[in-house]
C-alpha cells in the first residue's frame, strides 16, 4: 500500500521497514529505542521516510507493484532464520533480523545514529532462548 500511493515501481526492504518503524508497539521501533534510546526511534523512522521520498516514482502507480530483487532476498534470509528456529511460520522478529543484513537498512540505520548489530542483539532478546513459532499468530 505505502508503495502504491508513492508511485513506486517496487516494494523494498525500505518499504517494509519504514512501515514496521512506524508503529510505536511493534517490536523494531521497540528494539531501536532499547538500542539508541527513544530518540532514536523517532530518528530512524525519519531517516527511512526521507529516504522514501527520494525513490522514483511514477503516476499512474502500476496496478501491481512486484518485489524488488533486494526484498526477496531479505525475505530468503528470513526463511533460513525461520527454519534454523525450527518454527513452522515466518516471525515478524525474523523478518526484521533478514531486513537488518540488508545494506540500505544498515547504513540507514546507522545515519539514524543506531548500529544495526545493537538492534539485531535487542530484536534478538525479544524472541528468548528457545521459543518457537508454531502458529499465525
Amino acid at each position: 500500500e505505502l508503495a502504491m500511493e508513492a508511485g513506486h515501481a517496487q516494494i523494498t526492504p525500505l518499504h517494509v521497514a519504514a512501515v514496521l518503524i512506524s508503529d510505536p508497539n511493534d517490536i523494531f521501533r521497540q528494539a531501536v529505542s532499547n538500542a539508541g534510546g527513544v530518540e532514536a526511534g523517532n530518528s530512524a523512522e525519519r531517516v527511512f521516510n526521507q529516504a522514501l521520498k527520494k525513490l522514483p516514482s511514477q503516476s499512474p502507480a502500476p496496478d501491481q507493484i512486484p518485489a524488488s530483487n533486494s526484498l526477496i532476498t531479505v525475505i530468503r534470509n528470513a526463511q533460513k532464520l525461520q527454519k534454523k528456529s525450527g518454527d513452522t511460520h515466518l516471525a515478524v522478529d525474523q523478518l526484521i533480523l533478514g531486513l537488518l543484513q540488508d545494506s540500505q537498512i544498515a547504513d540507514l540505520m546507522k545515519e539514524a545514529g543506531v548500529s544495526a548489530s545493537r538492534v539485531k542483539t535487542e530484536v534478538e532478546k525479544f524472541r528468548g532462548k528457545e521459543k518457537k513459532v508454531q502458529s499465525a499468530s
